[in-house]
């Protein structure tokens, strides 16, 4: 019976601690071209219903997403902006330009 409670303990501590599992969390930032954070910027997981926006800070973070995959970043007054990423990709900084238009 130890040896069978023990085996499942080894099973579950080896599944914790999965790398591809902490890959999962991916975060990110988003500024303008002098650094300064954009808050309520939103982004989009393309190709999914997946969309967060970015708190005062400029900061988002989406979870269960390992990538390879798009980010699509958009904000009023600014150039929408895709950002490409793999699982290895971390955190994820998008810059955004003014529309002058």
């Amino acid at each position: 019976m130890k040896k069978m409670i023990c085996y499942i303990v080894m099973v579950i501590m080896v599944s914790l601690s999965d790398p591809a599992a902490a890959q999962e969390l991916l975060q990110g930032r988003v500024t303008n071209l002098t650094g300064e954070p954009l808050a309520g910027t939103s982004v989009l997981l393309m190709g999914s219903r997946k969309s967060v926006s970015t708190d005062k800070a400029g900061y988002f973070s989406f979870s269960g997403v390992k990538g390879p995959d798009t980010l699509l970043s958009s904000h009023v007054g600014y150039i929408s902006e895709k950002a490409s990423f793999t699982a290895a990709t971390a955190p994820i900084n998008i810059q955004l330009r003014p529309d002058e238009n």
